[in-house]
């Protein structure tokens, strides 16, 4: 569906990596020299990440079909300064019906990471760790029903949701 690097260091347009053209807009966030270490070593590609200081900054991907899938996988990397105080929505999918779904952290005194599909959530106490990058992954069944949370790729716990992905 989509595959977006958030990398390039420079400009306001992150480009998505596949043939669908989901390009976004950023909306407040900046490059920095911190690059997610999704590679063993440090390269020309992964040099950058956007930091976002948690003030309304976003990446604005407008609404296309192939964005509403009824079963998804959802990866990112995130590194955050210190333990969140408040919410960090990592994705969010909106249309006209409303929200599709959600994979965001709640503080450490309201829950922790989770996924909303419609009108449903599903909650764990996890959360990443602060200063130091975290691979967090969601993934979402619609036959079954099943979400799984993950970080660093090991699943944090599993549940069940009655809510399908709305379009």
């Amino acid at each position: 569906v989509g595959y977006w690097n958030f990398n390039a260091g420079t400009g306001t347009t992150v480009t998505d990596q596949t043939s669908n053209g989901n390009n976004g807009t950023m909306n407040g966030a900046s490059w920095t020299g911190n690059g997610a270490p999704v590679t063993e070593t440090i390269t020309a590609t992964n040099t950058h990440s956007l930091s976002f200081d948690g003030d309304g900054d976003y990446v604005e991907i407008l609404d296309a079909d192939n964005l509403s899938p009824s079963d998804f996988t959802l990866e990112l990397w995130v590194k955050q300064p210190e333990l969140l105080t408040g919410r960090n929505q990592y994705f969010m999918k909106r249309s006209p019906n409303g929200h599709e779904y959600i994979f965001a952290e709640d503080a450490p005194t309201n829950g922790g990471l989770y996924v909303y599909v419609d009108s449903e959530f599903y909650q764990v106490s996890s959360h990443p760790p602060a200063d130091g990058w975290s691979h967090l992954a969601t993934t979402f069944n619609s036959s079954t029903g099943l979400v799984e949370i993950f970080v660093d790729g090991v699943s944090v716990g599993s549940g069940t949701l009655s809510a399908s992905v709305l379009n």
